[in-house]
């Protein structure tokens, strides 16, 4: 069975371009800065597992989202981006 894919191509004005490029450069930023606190925290906690036998937590969804709050604060572009 053939599988039909489509292609849209958006046509759009310099305001509209300039405005998506802001939100994928603040997603970006987002998703960086997420991925690095992962990381940081994951390294630390490999860490103590060599030393110290404990049950460490991993960073999760939730609570990268209640730091979001600061977060933009700190970035205040963030708030421009749809939800």
């Amino acid at each position: 069975m053939a599988q039909i894919g489509y292609k849209y191509k958006l046509r759009l004005n310099w305001r509209t371009k300039d405005r998506l490029n802001q939100w994928i450069g603040a997603n970006r930023l987002l998703w960086n800065l997420a991925l690095s606190q992962r990381e940081m925290i994951e390294h630390k906690e490999f860490k103590f597992r060599e030393t110290i036998a404990g049950n460490f937590s991993s960073v999760n969804y939730n609570y990268q989202e209640k730091q979001l709050k600061a977060l933009k604060d700190e970035y205040p572009f963030f708030k421009d981006l749809p939800s």
